[in-house]
């Protein structure tokens, strides 16, 4: 923030070097908008500050200056800009990319499937017999087999660890090792 001298104020603002945003729907999408700009990562507020950088020029009227992007991009990210201003009063929100929206984030075994790696878990892994990983998800494999769960629907061992990693912690060490080998994993508020 920059303290301005009134009269440098005047003239930067007649100059247009300073634009005032007239907002349309901001009372009604305020709360949508701050939303955005909360969960949007350092990394898409850094882009996004790029972005608007880049089409700047354009939205004042101006030509730009040495292109560090093409054509097609400035084109693109100006839509978004459009349609952003249009739906929530504020262009900035369509130039965040939010990467952590993107991809597929449902799990993609079936329930029966996952419910069968958490009774292997509980019943033959998390116990003081101390089975080794393999051998708990050798057995797995041959529940799955006589559940005529497809091949292609069985678990690989990675993602079998993955699940037993899920569930590690105090529970999992004190059922394996008992409570004194968890005291170092034991919660603070469980004391």
């Amino acid at each position: 923030m920059v303290d301005l001298p009134l009269r440098e104020l005047e003239s930067k603002i007649q100059l247009r070097k300073i634009t005032v945003s007239q907002l349309q729907h901001f009372n009604s999408n305020s709360d949508q908008v701050k939303t955005i700009l909360l969960t949007a990562s350092q990394k898409d507020l850094e882009d996004a500050n790029h972005r608007y950088k880049s089409i700047e020029p354009i939205l004042f009227g101006q030509a730009i200056k040495n292109p560090t992007v093409s054509e097609r991009t400035i084109r693109h990210w100006l839509g978004k800009y459009r349609q952003a201003q249009q739906k929530y009063g504020y262009g900035y929100i369509g130039l965040l990319n939010c990467s952590h929206k993107k991809g597929n984030r449902n799990r993609k075994l079936p329930q029966k499937t996952l419910e069968l790696i958490d009774e292997f878990i509980a019943q033959s892994y998390s116990t003081y017999k101390q089975k080794r990983k393999y051998e708990v998800y050798g057995a797995f494999c041959n529940a799955c087999v006589r559940a005529e769960i497809p091949e292609d629907q069985i678990p690989s061992y990675k993602t079998f660890i993955s699940e037993i990693k899920r569930r590690s912690g105090w529970d999992m060490t004190c059922n394996r090792e008992g409570h004194r080998a968890a005291y170092s994993e034991k919660p603070y508020h469980m004391s």
